[in-house]
């Protein structure tokens, strides 16, 4: 084992106080209670900061317990986590409120073994509000933790003489403060690419100062993103849309659909849409702006085409005809949300 330059005191001390100077004012942070500390670390996971910043206040105003949030119906929540991704998320995150309110009276467990029991935590959500809401010393090791300890240590440290310095530092200093410390610094300093290791606390102790040449090695091995492209139909008749209802099943379980074909010739939409239809008479296509759909390793690049019939057809398999006004309370893909703007 490498023998750390600073005890875990020093460490704790070094990044509570750089994150006292650096500390950036979000949402999530005005007040540490395990259920915002939740919403926060399941908002984040594989979506943006500044993303989470613009939705986190909307949700609480909405859901603003864990109590409001398990007496909602699934469809109001899933609405609300619209262009969060990953939807299979907030249907755990409810659940999961629902299972806390059930047999915690609202109160969230304050050890691990309960919060891993609930749906869609796993252990770095429950060390997260375990160390950040509850300031107990369990490490909350995230990408940028674990990124940032890597390159302090260099080669010779196991994860488990990482995770016992880490439990001695927020032992020693704060809990809540050292977790969320090092998160910071792998987000704002240490990061994957082009670290700034000049600005870095730790840069006079640092055993690497820079990246580890294994986590070139990783990106490289990345696998590559699917792309494709589809046609997204918008088709109306007298103030109706179809579209296909919400499933309970599959990547997109409880979110409506707009009909989508294999793309191609798009001068030949009218033939490729009516085919769809069944319907044998002229269309009058209007193409719309197209928008690209990113979920898990697929980039969907959508080319929407708005048509409204003067008749009535039966909806295909699958698909039904609702009124418009009720769109806006349904969910969609953030994708197909912003191709149901167009027409608006």
């Amino acid at each position: 084992m490498t023998s750390p330059s600073q005890s875990p005191a020093e460490f704790g001390q070094t990044i509570n106080h750089w994150f006292e100077l650096h500390r950036r004012d979000l949402p999530w942070r005005r007040e540490r209670s395990p259920y915002r500390v939740w919403i926060a670390e399941v908002m984040l996971q594989q979506t943006i900061v500044p993303v989470v910043v613009k939705r986190f206040d909307e949700w609480m105003e909405r859901f603003p317990s864990v109590e409001v949030l398990a007496g909602a119906a699934e469809s109001d929540v899933i609405v609300a986590w619209e262009g969060l991704g990953y939807y299979s998320r907030v249907r755990n995150l409810h659940r999961a409120a629902q299972l806390i309110v059930e047999r915690f009276g609202g109160e969230f467990p304050r050890n691990r073994a309960d919060l891993e029991a609930l749906p869609g935590i796993g252990e770095y959500t429950a060390s997260a509000i375990l160390s950040i809401a509850i300031d107990l010393p369990i490490p909350a090791l995230d990408v940028n933790v674990r990124r940032v300890m890597a390159r302090y240590f260099g080669a010779g440290m196991t994860p488990r003489d990482v995770h016992d310095f880490l439990t001695e530092a927020a032992s020693a200093t704060s809990p809540s403060v050292a977790g969320e410390a090092l998160m910071e610094l792998g987000q704002l300093v240490c990061t994957a690419r082009n670290p700034v290791c000049g600005d870095c606390p730790l840069f006079e102790t640092c055993k690497t100062r820079g990246e580890l040449p294994e986590e070139a090695e990783k990106r490289s091995r990345r696998a590559s993103v699917n792309r494709r492209s589809e046609i997204a139909l918008v088709v109306t008749y007298a103030d109706r849309i179809l579209i296909k209802p919400a499933g309970t099943e599959g990547l997109f379980a409880g979110l409506n659909l707009l009909p989508t074909l294999a793309f191609t010739d798009l001068t030949r939409a009218d033939l490729i849409i009516g085919e769809f239809l069944g319907y044998d008479k002229p269309l009058n296509v209007k193409l719309l702006t197209p928008v690209t759909h990113h979920f898990t390793t697929n980039a969907v690049k959508l080319h929407p085409v708005s048509v409204e019939l003067e008749e009535y057809v039966a909806p295909p398999e699958g698909y039904g005809w609702f009124p418009l006004e009720t769109i806006s309370s349904k969910a969609f893909p953030s994708a197909h949300r912003k191709i149901l703007r167009q027409i608006r």
